[in-house]
């Protein structure tokens, strides 16, 4: 995600920022909002895991979170447009990673 936001920041086109366009905003604020959305999640799983609860919701908790890092580095893939399958940047590896 700060990759997405980093690149989205700096990158330009037409001489404006991508992140200035509506769909980069609406992309990387889903992202952070999946993360946030998972973090949570597995706070409140790891306070019911120490009460010797939560066996059920820490199955889904790490389901959640496998599928949102997969589509949250999918989309910062596609915030770095072709440079996003470079080596030379993070996402790449992220996404194969996730």
């Amino acid at each position: 995600y700060e990759a997405a936001v980093d690149y989205a920041e700096n990158r330009k086109v037409f001489g404006s920022p991508i992140m200035d366009y509506e769909l980069t905003q609406v992309k990387l604020g889903r992202m952070a909002m999946l993360i946030q959305g998972g973090r949570q999640f597995a706070y409140e799983v790891a306070r019911m895991m120490a009460d010797g609860k939560g066996t059920a919701e820490a199955a889904m908790v790490k389901a959640y979170v496998c599928k949102a890092a997969e589509w949250v580095t999918r989309e910062a893939l596609q915030i770095h447009g072709g440079m996003g399958y470079a080596e030379e940047f993070v996402v790449s590896r992220l996404f194969v990673d996730a």
